[in-house]
């Protein structure tokens, strides 16, 4: 059967009268705050800065115990150094450092003795500590306008204070399947029907 088609349309053609079409869509854009957890993939509509540093206080890194490292100067494999109880403090990971503790001491490099524990060797001031802002400052810029959200992007998101964000909103589409012929298929299909299926 011949070709009942008058003309064709070029791709450049196709593209500039698309472009005529879309103009609008290009330049009024729409924005929504959404959940954090429902960022992934999404775009945001403006520069995003941290409202909370994280950590948001000094923080054991270690499981063991908090010290003045002042107080362990002296301690030496050959000569371990017996910490009294009230030089220091048991302590988990992410505890937070309590003053006028400084050092943190691994549970592994401890031995426990019924009056304190031993150590083997000296610490410093803030070792085995997380200071502070160590991963993300408050008010720092994190992530800038038009930034697409990556699975980790969404923990720095919730690890510095965010809760919500604002993205651009998704495109809206409206499929219109044409021809005489297409029904729902819902119903039993009479002779020359065909069930509209492009659009699922």
């Amino acid at each position: 059967m011949k070709n009942i088609y008058l003309s064709i349309k070029s791709l450049v053609d196709t593209q500039s009268i698309l472009n005529r079409a879309f103009k609008a869509f290009y330049t009024e854009k729409s924005f929504e705050k959404i959940p954090v957890r429902d960022a992934l993939g999404r775009v945001s509509a403006r520069a995003i800065f941290a409202q909370l540093s994280s950590p948001s206080f000094h923080s054991c890194a270690m499981d063991g115990i908090m010290v003045k490292s002042e107080t362990t100067l002296t301690a030496r494999k050959h000569r371990p150094l017996l910490l009294k109880k009230e030089e220091f403090l048991v302590c988990d990971t992410g505890d937070p450092l309590i003053r006028p503790f400084d050092s943190v001491i691994m549970a592994e490099d401890l031995v426990e003795e019924a009056d304190g524990v031993l150590i083997f060797e000296p610490t410093h001031p803030w070792e085995h500590v997380r200071p502070m802002g160590e991963d993300i400052i408050q008010k720092d810029l994190i992530f800038t306008a038009e930034h697409i959200f990556s699975p980790v992007d969404l923990s720095v998101l919730l690890a510095s204070g965010i809760q919500t964000v604002e993205v651009y909103k998704k495109p809206e589409m409206a499929l219109i399947p044409t021809g005489d012929e297409i029904v729902s298929g819902e119903n039993h299909l009479e002779k020359g029907e065909i069930t509209e299926s492009n659009t699922a």
